[in-house]
């Protein structure tokens, strides 16, 4: 069964290679549409606000993919997501990139009522927007690919909703994307303590709860896990770890190694890896 469900590829530099300037964070190139500050949720006088990215003109009922920024522990700027989200417009695809609390403002699961907030947000006003309701994805690099899949795994878990807004409306994903992505918190036994808010010695049982390797069921979305052979922050083994929670689940899992690319994002410009990841939406994120 594991064999079955684990894709795993080596792609020998192919998708690092292909690098390529695009338009800044703040630019509107003429073939997407943006809707800038939505706000999604609330929180007292607080707001989480997302810029929504669309193909230019389209009048189609279209897929949606949550993106979410990297940046470890600091608030979540939308606008750094930016690149990725207009690439995945291109590519036919609706895209939100959202704003998140960070380790200053809150502690888990604080970021993750976030995530959700913004998909049942999405959810909930998807006819106002032209959005399927029904085909909701999220991809993240680094901190925002553990947000992303760890939102995956744990879907309608009231525990995990939060007080943001639609609270009767789903907060499921239908496929995830994780790129360089810390998945088992208990091999980052001091980095991860201001996120979590206590150290692993002190509650161990916290960082198992908090880690998505431990999650994982037959319903779990399909995930794509991308990770760098030559990443010394977060490193890849820790996408085999999630590969085989997957596949002992007999959930859907592909995973693509790349050998030279490190820790730095790139996947905010990186053109194959838009496609595949693209690819990879359009196939499971089908309308009806």
């Amino acid at each position: 069964m594991f064999m079955q469900k684990l894709l795993v590829f080596l792609m020998l530099g192919l998708l690092h290679t292909a690098v390529s300037a695009q338009a800044g964070p703040t630019d509107t190139p003429p073939e997407i549409d943006i809707l800038r500050d939505l706000t999604f949720v609330q929180y007292g006088e607080a707001t989480l606000q997302l810029d929504l990215y669309r193909p230019a003109q389209s009048s189609e009922t279209l897929p949606v993919v949550i993106v979410i920024r990297e940046g470890g522990w600091a608030h979540g700027e939308k606008e750094a997501s930016g690149p990725l989200a207009s690439a995945l417009a291109r590519r036919g695809l609706a895209s939100a990139s959202i704003e998140y609390r960070g380790a200053s403002e809150a502690v888990f699961p604080a970021y993750i009522n976030d995530v959700k907030a913004a998909i049942r947000w999405l959810r909930a006003n998807a006819s106002a927007y032209n959005l399927d309701p029904d085909a909701i994805g999220a991809i993240g690099g680094s901190w925002g690919g553990y947000l992303a899949v760890y939102a995956g795994v744990t879907p309608d878990v009231a525990e995990f909703e939060g007080d943001g807004e639609a609270n009767n409306t789903s907060s499921s994903l239908s496929a995830v994307v994780g790129i360089s992505a810390p998945l088992n918190l208990a091999d980052f036994p001091e980095s991860m303590e201001r996120f979590l808010g206590e150290s692993y010695k002190s509650n161990p049982s916290l960082w198992e709860f908090a880690s998505a390797t431990t999650h994982t069921s037959k319903n779990s979305p399909p995930l794509l896990l991308i990770a760098s052979q030559a990443d010394t922050t977060v490193p890849y083994e820790q996408s085999l770890l999630m590969a085989q929670a997957y596949g002992k689940a007999g959930a859907e899992i592909e995973i693509h190694l790349l050998p030279e690319v490190g820790h730095a994002p790139f996947w905010q410009y990186n053109l194959r890896l838009h496609d595949k990841v693209a690819e990879f939406f359009h196939r499971h994120l089908k309308s009806e």
